[in-house]
């Protein structure tokens, strides 16, 4: 509830500055991806992950020569986020980028896509 001022004007309810900070243990999900895509809607942007084979089987080769040169991979995780967390996530993972390349040189990029 709002204080009020001796005058009856509402005043702000007092404020806290919070900054996150997320805790990693033993029990937090971990899993590799290597491919992923995003796409967007008018509530969130998602990032659906996935895990590309490094090796590709006889029968996939010919399933993928079936779909036209589609692999298609089962996702294994969805990420759905609010439109106010992306730009932060923008220059966290450019900074991120940034840093790597200054350490270990630059990022080969294979192929983008859109």
């Amino acid at each position: 509830m709002r204080a009020k001022a001796s005058k009856g004007v509402e005043q702000p309810p007092n404020t806290l500055a919070v900054r996150p900070a997320l805790d990693i243990s033993d029990a937090t999900f971990v899993t590799y991806m290597n491919y992923a895509e995003v796409v967007q809607s008018m509530n969130e942007f998602t990032i659906v992950c996935g895990r590309l084979p490094t090796k590709l089987s006889a029968t996939q080769r010919d399933e993928i020569v079936e779909a036209g040169g589609a692999l298609r991979v089962e996702a294994s995780v969805q990420l759905l986020l609010p439109a106010t967390v992306i730009p932060g996530l923008i220059r966290a993972l450019s900074a991120q980028k940034d840093a790597y390349e200054t350490e270990y040189g630059p990022i080969y990029e294979a192929s983008s896509s859109t």
